[in-house]
């Protein structure tokens, strides 16, 4: 719902909603695909893919930090949507937070395997 500006309410006014999690938790945060505005490559495309917040730390304590503050915003976020949608008589989707780790082989690190053991 473009009038929603969901992309705006997540980076918040000024970027600050990124930018404090970022130096709160020495993260890099990314939001990439469509409707991101992140134009990416040679050719200055949004990535071809569902809209997402890619998170990378360097240690696994500081990623968990931003996982968790990233998700902490998006269920508000959520929160708010569910109430503009019904004050526009439409019933919102479920909508819940998806959260994808990957490996990162160039540290060694499992995070799969990380998660499994807590």
């Amino acid at each position: 719902d473009e009038e929603f500006c969901l992309v705006k309410r997540i980076l918040g006014k000024a970027g600050n909603n990124m930018r404090r999690i970022a130096e709160e938790c020495n993260a890099k945060i990314r939001l990439r695909g469509i409707g991101s505005g992140f134009l990416e490559g040679s050719d200055g495309k949004e990535a071809n893919m569902p809209l997402q917040l890619n998170v990378s730390c360097v240690s696994f304590e500081d990623y968990e930090g931003a996982v968790d503050r990233v998700a902490t915003l998006l269920k508000d976020l959520y929160k708010h949507y569910r109430r503009y949608a019904r004050s526009k008589g439409v019933e919102p989707p479920d909508v819940k937070v998806n959260l994808e780790e990957v490996r990162r082989d160039d540290l060694k690190l499992d995070l799969l395997a990380m998660k499994a053991q807590r």
